[in-house]
């Protein structure tokens, strides 16, 4: 069982590689050392409080002041019935 993997994973490699060679796409990692071709600006991405960010703390806060809510109903509720 263990051969008829491992043949099969090398006949599917093989066969990938072939294929690439033929429609002439290369493969690996080599890209990384040519240059881009173009100007890359490297600017920090500083998160400013716009619209989104502020979007995203006031839901932040609806979430918790929600969940906070529903879990003293829920702890009520637990103390009630037990009683």
């Amino acid at each position: 069982m263990l051969g008829g993997f491992i043949w099969l994973a090398l006949s599917i490699y093989g066969n990938t590689l072939e294929n690439l060679e033929t429609r002439g796409i290369g493969s690996g990692f080599g890209f990384l050392s040519a240059e881009a071709g173009f100007q890359i600006g490297e600017v920090t991405a500083i998160p400013l409080p716009r619209g989104g960010f502020l979007y995203f703390l006031l839901s932040l806060a609806a979430g918790l002041g929600v969940s906070q809510l529903l879990a003293r109903r829920t702890k009520k509720q637990s103390v009630s019935m037990s009683t």
